[in-house]
């Protein structure tokens, strides 16, 4: 008897875990050039997940410095279900070097990754903030940082306000995923429950 939310897996799919989850892409959520700024020390990345057959699924997510260093990693659970999951730098590793390029690898998988896991993958770089005139709103903030191509800092405060139950942030979020380029995601959920 297949687990239970495998029932309807074809048998090819639901042995080794491999070829639905491979078909299955992961997007972050950045412009085309898979690239952006952060004011942070511990920023927040964003990926795009497709909903699965799948009741559960892991993430491998890991992050380097420029010259390949390990930086951090960590393997999680997430749902079957469409959507934004948002991965936050832990506040006790050191904070990523301002200057310093590093990439990050997001890689969705069954029962262990193989070469044809369905990955996302971006860079950052740590930069002083933007100058800010005056103390904006969250919304606001968000706009001023997607402007000067803050993109990870921009989601993070969208994100933020989202968690306050603000009716606009709906609208916002679509805004700024529009201005970034990303109009495609405007209209996912923005969290993949547990």
């Amino acid at each position: 008897m297949p687990p239970e939310g495998e029932e309807n897996i074809p048998e090819s799919e639901a042995a080794g875990g491999g070829r639905h989850l491979e078909a299955i892409k992961p997007l972050s959520l950045l412009p085309d050039s898979q690239f952006g700024y952060t004011q942070s020390g511990h920023p927040t990345i964003f990926v795009y997940v497709p909903k699965t057959k799948y009741r559960n699924r892991k993430v491998f997510f890991g992050i380097q410095d420029e010259d390949w260093n390990s930086y951090y990693h960590v393997t999680f659970e997430i749902s079957g279900d469409e959507g934004i999951v948002a991965i936050a730098l832990p506040e006790d590793l050191p904070e990523l070097e301002k200057g310093k390029r590093y990439r990050w690898h997001f890689t969705l998988f069954r029962d262990r990754p193989t070469p044809g896991s369905g990955r996302a993958s971006g860079e950052i770089i740590r930069l002083d903030p933007p100058p800010i005139d005056r103390q904006p709103s969250a919304l606001d903030l968000a706009a001023l940082y997607a402007r000067r191509g803050f993109w990870y800092d921009a989601l993070k405060a969208l994100w933020s306000v989202e968690a306050t139950g603000d009716l606009k942030v709906e609208d916002n979020w679509q805004e700024v995923l529009v201005f970034l380029g990303l109009e495609r995601f405007a209209s996912k959920p923005l969290k993949i429950p547990n």
